[in-house]
């Protein structure tokens, strides 16, 4: 690396997976970070020089107020998963699509070299059982968090100018983090059965599902950030995952954790079939050079440890805590 100081801003890094990456940065990199989060659901971060914490909502961020000298950007802010995007649809279009739009343009004219959106793989809805969605597949998006992101998708790859564009569809994200989410399905799976011998499940079970650890996304995230072609991921989208053991259905997924935690764990079905079904292609990352490392025995091990006798609280649920500041999300000055 040359001698000048790497700059990222981190938009949203206060968030479950933001809280792990801005420790995998210091822990990987000697980048400054600079992030903009209003921080609503508290500060997780180490102590460090190299953090510089500008508490904003990607709504009202201006030409006037945007840091200077950054060279990437990751796009982290969003209202996330599927029921608060139902409960919050204005604000869900506002953050994750006009709100992101707003920063990556922002970005563009202030030179900054390379924007990355982590995105999500919800965007494929449902597809056939007999298919695999890559990155060409036809998007059938089902709930306004998805059609949210795939808005943002399409309007940010339109930006003309020199700066990168790279889009990172997540799976659905599991695993530890100091500002931890419970509302994540093998998350919530192994915290039940660790703690109360339960494991809700959302009926019928045959869902597919690719998942992802969140570390892995993180290591994605700096794993484009260091790649050396840039043009070659430029204006891109990635499905972020293992051929290997990636994709998952939820009852096989709950047979795990059962196997794992707590042997006499009884599932509780619970709510109506889940029309939310798809495994992905994750050739086109691999091909890059991007592997995955971190299957689901390991977070289920991994979160054991971490969960047992873990107090659920509202700010653990992604909607109970966006209910809270219900005020402050709907709102806001222009």
């Amino acid at each position: 690396m040359n001698s000048k100081q790497i700059n990222i801003l981190l938009t949203g890094a206060g968030g479950y997976i933001g809280s792990r990456l801005v420790e995998t940065i210091l822990k990987k990199t000697a980048y400054k970070i600079v992030v903009i989060d209003p921080m609503y659901f508290g500060n997780y971060f180490p102590k460090s020089k190299r953090i510089k914490i500008i508490n904003f909502d990607i709504r009202d961020i201006t030409t006037k107020n945007f840091p200077s000298n950054i060279d990437y950007v990751i796009d982290l802010a969003a209202i996330s998963n599927d029921p608060s995007g139902e409960k919050f649809k204005k604000s869900t279009f506002e953050i994750n699509f006009k709100g992101r739009l707003n920063i990556a343009r922002l970005a563009s004219l202030n030179n900054v070299k390379h924007y990355i959106m982590p995105s999500s793989s919800s965007i494929y809805g449902r597809i056939p059982n007999n298919k695999i969605a890559d990155e060409n597949f036809i998007a059938n998006p089902l709930s306004n968090y998805s059609k949210a992101n795939l808005k943002a998708e399409n309007a940010i790859k339109k930006i003309k100018s020199d700066m990168k564009i790279t889009f990172l569809r997540f799976g659905t994200i599991f695993g530890y983090s100091k500002r931890m989410r419970m509302d994540l399905v093998l998350n919530a799976m192994v915290h039940s059965s660790v703690n109360f011998s339960i494991l809700p499940l959302m009926r019928d079970g045959s869902q597919r599902r690719p998942l992802l650890h969140i570390q892995d996304a993180c290591n994605a995230i700096i794993f484009m950030i260091l790649f050396k072609n840039k043009n070659l991921i430029d204006k891109q989208i990635f499905n972020v995952g293992s051929s290997k053991f990636s994709n998952y259905k939820i009852l096989d997924l709950a047979k795990k954790v059962i196997k794992i935690t707590n042997k006499k764990t009884k599932i509780l079905w619970y709510g109506d079939p889940d029309k939310r079904s798809y495994f992905i292609n994750f050739s086109k990352i691999e091909k890059i050079g991007f592997k995955a490392k971190y299957n689901a025995e390991y977070g289920i091990k991994e979160m054991t440890k971490h969960l047992k006798n873990f107090k659920i609280e509202d700010r653990n649920i992604t909607l109970k805590w966006y209910e809270n500041i219900n005020f402050i999300l709907n709102n806001f000055k222009k």
